[in-house]
């Protein structure tokens, strides 16, 4: 089944993160319907506007290894669904399989 996924915030996470989800999956840049949305390192008033823009598609914030829990805690109250420490993209590519279907769906936080 083909997914759709967007990265926004850095072009590099986005090549990188290409090389590790499955081959009919499909990375996006524009302000079409997607899948699941990445944000990489975000702001509060970031994920805000996105899941404002996007209130059914799941939110992942990739967050510095050292990021402090407060800042991330902000993050999930502001909409984010789930993060990850770390630019790891199989790490993140196994959160985004981890959604399955259409209908919005929580990650779990790694």
């Amino acid at each position: 089944m083909t997914r759709i996924v967007t990265v926004d915030g850095n072009p590099e996470v986005a090549a990188e993160l290409a090389g590790v989800l499955p081959r009919q999956w499909r990375m996006r840049t524009d302000d079409r319907w997607v899948d699941a949305i990445v944000l990489v390192r975000p702001d509060r008033g970031r994920v805000r506007r996105t899941r404002a823009e996007y209130p059914d598609t799941p939110i992942l914030a990739l967050v510095d290894h050292d990021a402090p829990v407060a800042e991330i805690v902000g993050l999930l109250e502001a909409g984010a669904d789930a993060f990850v420490r770390e630019n790891c993209p199989d790490l993140v590519g196994d959160q985004l399989r981890a959604y399955s279907g259409n209908a919005p769906r929580r990650f779990s936080a790694a």
